[in-house]
This record gives structure tokens, C-alpha cells and sequence, in this order.
């Protein structure tokens, strides 16, 4: 037993402590408990940290907590002696939860949600993910998992599924956030929510809004780090169901609705922690403990996790790094690619309500050839219905949705850029497809996926904008089984002068970072490959590039979400024709230990 602000308490409990769970206790000074808990780590010898915080964690966010979360876990990446392994969760299934007494008396889940989606975690899977990183931290040593549920879910689908739990209709209520904030003062002590809880959830309710859960979501982290499958929020909301739906109890939650409209927000605006200060006596914590008021710094421009610049994300921190996501991200994203492919689907006849994965064909391949190298790629992989597979920078999904139509096989989709993952979230659902492919934004080079987990990888025109070309092949292959299949389509340097730019993966030479084909196989090989095969296409690739460019407009195609396209499109033909650069297909098999 210890007091968790006490570092003389921290520090005795933690004698013969080989691993600890930290489980930072809900309060504005959580910082001061983590960094007890970190040099009593230190001091202790202790072996391993696993540490729960926030999936939304980031240092401009409006929320103190949240902004805390993220400081605490570079906390505990300080401990240089120590494996750290951070547990981040979103939004959980308990707090949806909450609500099912009012569902079950009165038929309605009141919730601020707006079109947002989650795959929302149960309490008892984000434990068994926090277990499976002690039990085997080193293997964990450096990650950072975020569990969810297995499926995205609509606030109206949520309300089915607690309706189904209470048995009875329930269905979703959009309130405004300034009705569902009295609610939770009307229900504080129920609900154990203090101001300085308030203060904190007035800021998340807008992210559901914001579509910020969708963003990677489902992951396979609970399956990857537990051994199980997620429990479905279904599974979850019958542990809830039990509400009794008396007479009286009706009665009473109506009066409370009623009331509700005369019960006045928090002047949560004197807590916001961007603006102003907060005082621990109102809040309601120890003066002994606090003595006076504790100003709180803010960001010079707090914002919602999901409007973040990449700065602020979980291990993206160099400059050199900031500066290389920012200019992918410019290059292969205005943020309106979403919009301009319904645009173009629409003008080419096609319906949103019936659309086919062949629909598609003319939009989705961003690379030299399109769908006949996507297609002969595949097939040299030697796909099955149960081979795991992941599709690395898979720009909007195109080879994900061509696989998972194909064989029926489950396939992960990563991509470092937040327009195209949520632009492939959307056509895999139009094609239906959604059940099959996951999609997670994230960096190729630091894969937000554990270990082993499929036995095949596709890299398709990825490594052109990667400098670091071993860290790519590397993440390929920790991510791989032993025995598993590289998949290889890239563009390389030939033998003469630097191509003339743009290019359909660089505007300009900053991000351009091309290799020959004998070095770009010498770095494949040294991640732990062997090469099975290693085929020069460019005479195949430049007569197929030719022939594109003479055919007719058509309204679909690449043009459509990629700036200069065409002009981009007969610089790189030009260079394959003229030497100036190469196409290899490439098949490495992840070499055993």
C-alpha cells in the first residue's frame, strides 16, 4: 500500500517489485505520481513498466489529463535499464455503458456521437492486453498497443446491441454536448465524476464526432499481445443489462430528464486547462497535499487528437522525422481525396449503393503498371483463404481490396497518410469489403503491429520516399512469420541522370530516395531475406506506361485524387525508357532464425 504522490511510500512498496502495472490515478497532479513511480523504478532495479494512458495522448491537446498521459509515457521512455511497454486504450465499452439504465427505463441512448464510429474495448480485454505485456515485457520492450473491440460501430448500431442487452428497442438520441455534460453533474456521484473529470470529458466528446476512434480501428492488438479474440460489444453490454425497469424507476428517470433542462453546466471554462488555472480546493483534492493554486500551463494552440500535427503522435518526435511526414503527407494528400473519388464515381454513372470491387479498378493501384502489377505480384505469393496478410503504404487500399475480394482472405492495410486510410475505410465499405480489411494509419518503418503476425507483405512503390530503407525491410520482417513472403514492386535508379521531376511519389528530390537495383536487393537481403526472385520489368513497364498515356480520357482514374498526374505520369515514363530509371518485382522469403 502506498500514496501514490508520496515518493518515500512509492519507493518501500517497490522494494522486490521485478514488474509494474502503472495505473495513473484519475487527477490533475497524475504527473507528480509518475514521475515518483519512475525514479523509484530506477532506484528499484525494476525489470519492466507497463503503463496505461491514452490512445487520444498528445502534448497540444485541450485536455490536461490527456496532455499528462503523454508526458507520462515519455516518462517512462527516459528508464533507460527499464522495458516500457504503453497500454492505449480509446474510448472505452464501459463508457458508452453507463447509459444502460436509461436505455433499459426509457428506451433511448443519449449520446453526442454525431457519424462518428468506434470499436470500443471492454475493461476486461485492455486487462488482458496489460497482463500479456508483463508476463512477457522484453518481447514487448518498446511497443505501444492500443486495444479495441473487433468491430466498428455506429452510435445507432451501439444503442441496438444495449437494446438487445436490456431487451427492449433502444435507439440512438443525438443531445447536444451541453445536455449530456448536466447529465453527468446530475449523475456525478454515480458516475464518481469530480470537475476536474468534466473538465476533461468535454473535450472527448467532440472527438467521436470527428470520426478520431475510426482512425485505425480495429486493431488486432488484444488477439496479437492477449491470445484471444476481442469480445464484441454485444458480449460486453449483457454484463451491464441490469437495469430493473420497475414502475418507480421509470418515473424517476424521467424526472431526471426533466430536470436536466434546469440544471446549469460547470463553469467548466475556469478548469480548462489551456486558459486558465486550477485550484485544488474547488476541485475537491487535499490542500495538504497541493498547497495553494496550481497554474497549469497550456499549448500555444490546443486541438482535438484527430486535427494533431504529426509532431504530437506516440514516437514521432525528431525534427528529421516531422519534416519527412510533412512532406509525404502534402505530397500524396490535399485531405479531399474522399470527395473527389465520389465526384468521379458519380459522373462516371456508377452507384454508391451497388458499387463493385471492379468498379474501382481505374482509381485504386497507385503504382507503375496499376492492376496488371498488382495482379502478377499476387500471384507469384501464392495466396489462400487463411494466409494473414498486410499491405505495407497501402495508399487507399486498392491491393487490399483486390486480395480480400479474390481469395477471402483477411488482409491489414497501413498507410502513413490519414486522407487515404479514411478514404479506404470508406470505399471497403461501399464494396463490402469491411469486414475483411482492417485499416491502420500509421509509418512503415515502425509498423503499429506486433510481432509475427502474417505471412505475407506486400511493399509496393513505398521505399522511393524512405531514406532509412533497411529500418522498412526490417519492420517487414519482425511483423513477418518465419518463412513468410516479401512481395517487392518498386521503382529503382538506373544507370544515367537524375529523372526529371514530378514523379508520381515525389514532387521534388527532397523526397525522392532512390537506390539501384543491386543495392535495393543487398538491403533486403541484410534485413533478414533471401531472394527467391528478382525480376527487371522496365521495357514491360515502359511499353504498358506508353499505352496508358495514348488511350482516351476517362473520368476515372488516378487524376482524380493525385495533383499533376499526368504530367507526373510521363516523367516516370520517359525515365524508364530512357534508362534513367528501372522496375523490379521482387519475391524474399523471411529467413529463419
Amino acid at each position: 500500500m502506498a500514496d501514490m504522490f508520496d515518493y518515500r511510500q512509492v519507493e518501500t512498496a517497490m522494494v522486490g517489485v521485478d514488474r509494474v502495472f502503472f495505473n495513473p490515478p484519475h487527477h490533475p497532479h497524475v504527473l507528480d505520481s509518475a514521475v515518483a513511480f519512475a525514479v523509484a523504478a530506477r532506484r528499484s532495479g525494476v525489470e519492466a513498466v507497463v503503463a496505461l494512458g491514452q490512445w487520444l495522448a498528445s502534448p497540444e491537446h485541450p485536455s490536461l489529463m490527456t496532455r499528462q498521459h503523454w508526458l507520462t509515457d515519455k516518462v517512462f521512455e527516459l528508464l533507460p535499464d527499464t522495458a516500457h511497454v504503453a497500454v492505449d486504450p480509446g474510448f472505452f465499452a464501459d463508457n458508452y455503458l453507463r447509459l444502460v439504465p436509461t436505455a433499459a427505463l426509457l428506451g433511448v441512448f443519449p449520446m453526442p456521437a454525431g457519424v462518428g464510429r468506434n470499436a470500443p474495448p471492454s475493461n476486461e480485454d485492455i486487462a488482458r492486453v496489460v497482463v500479456g505485456g508483463l508476463l512477457d515485457p522484453h518481447r514487448h520492450d518498446g511497443k505501444a498497443y492500443r486495444p479495441t473491440g473487433p468491430t466498428l460501430l455506429s452510435a445507432a448500431q451501439i444503442a441496438d446491441a444495449i437494446g438487445e442487452a436490456v431487451g427492449r428497442q433502444v435507439r440512438h438520441v443525438e443531445v447536444p454536448r451541453s445536455m449530456f455534460m448536466r447529465a453527468v453533474r446530475m449523475d456525478a456521484k454515480r458516475l464518481k465524476a469530480d470537475m476536474f473529470f468534466e473538465s476533461s470529458l468535454r473535450h472527448y466528446l467532440p472527438e467521436h464526432a470527428l470520426g478520431t476512434w475510426e482512425v485505425g480501428s480495429p486493431t488486432t492488438h488484444v488477439r496479437d499481445v492477449a491470445g484471444v479474440e476481442p469480445e464484441d460489444f454485444l458480449t460486453i453490454a449483457r454484463r451491464y443489462a441490469a437495469a430493473r425497469r420497475t414502475v418507480g424507476n421509470v418515473v424517476r428517470a424521467l424526472a431526471g430528464s426533466l430536470l436536466m433542462a434546469f440544471v446549469p453546466m460547470h463553469r467548466l471554462d475556469r478548469f480548462d486547462p489551456c486558459s486558465s488555472i486550477l485550484n485544488p480546493h474547488i476541485l475537491g483534492f487535499p490542500a495538504s497535499r497541493h498547497s495553494g493554486a496550481a497554474s497549469t500551463p497550456g499549448p500555444p494552440t490546443a486541438r482535438p487528437s484527430r486535427r494533431s500535427t504529426p509532431t504530437t503522435h506516440r514516437r514521432r518526435t525528431t525534427k528529421e522525422r516531422h519534416m519527412s511526414d510533412t512532406l509525404t503527407h502534402s505530397q500524396y494528400s490535399a485531405g479531399d481525396s474522399r470527395r473527389n473519388i465520389e465526384d468521379a464515381l458519380v459522373a462516371a454513372g456508377k452507384s454508391l449503393n451497388d458499387l463493385q470491387p471492379a468498379d474501382l479498378v481505374l482509381l485504386e493501384d497507385f503504382h507503375t503498371m496499376g492492376r496488371f502489377a498488382t495482379r502478377r505480384l499476387v500471384d507469384l505469393a501464392g495466396l489462400g483463404p487463411d494466409t494473414e496478410v498486410l499491405d505495407s503504404g497501402s495508399g487507399i487500399g486498392g491491393t487490399a481490396r483486390y486480395i480480400a475480394d479474390r481469395f477471402g482472405c483477411r488482409v491489414t492495410a497501413v498507410d502513413l497518410t490519414e486522407d487515404y486510410c479514411g478514404t479506404a475505410r470508406w470505399l471497403n465499405r461501399l464494396v463490402g469489403l469491411d469486414d475483411r480489411i482492417a485499416v491502420h494509419q500509421g509509418d512503415v518503418t515502425e509498423l503499429p503491429i506486433a510481432d509475427t503476425a502474417y505471412q505475407v507483405v506486400f511493399s509496393q512503390h513505398v521505399q522511393m520516399n524512405i531514406a532509412d530503407k533497411q529500418r522498412l525491410y526490417r519492420e517487414a520482417r519482425r511483423v513477418m512469420v518465419d518463412g513468410g513472403l516479401l512481395a517487392i514492386w518498386d521503382i529503382t535508379a538506373g544507370e544515367l541522370a537524375e529523372p526529371d521531376y514530378p514523379l508520381p511519389w515525389a514532387d521534388d528530390p527532397r523526397l525522392s530516395h532512390l537506390v539501384d537495383s543491386d543495392q535495393l536487393r543487398g538491403i533486403v537481403e541484410a534485413s533478414g531475406f533471401e531472394i527467391e526472385q528478382w525480376n527487371d520489368l522496365t521495357e514491360q513497364a515502359s511499353t504498358a506506361m506508353q499505352t496508358i498515356l495514348a488511350m482516351p480520357p476517362n473520368p476515372l482514374g488516378l487524376h482524380v485524387f493525385n495533383a499533376n498526374f499526368t504530367e507526373k505520369m510521363k516523367n516516370l515514363t520517359i525515365a524508364l525508357s530512357d534508362g534513367r530509371l528501372h522496375a523490379i518485382q521482387g519475391i524474399a522469403r523471411a529467413r529463419r532464425p
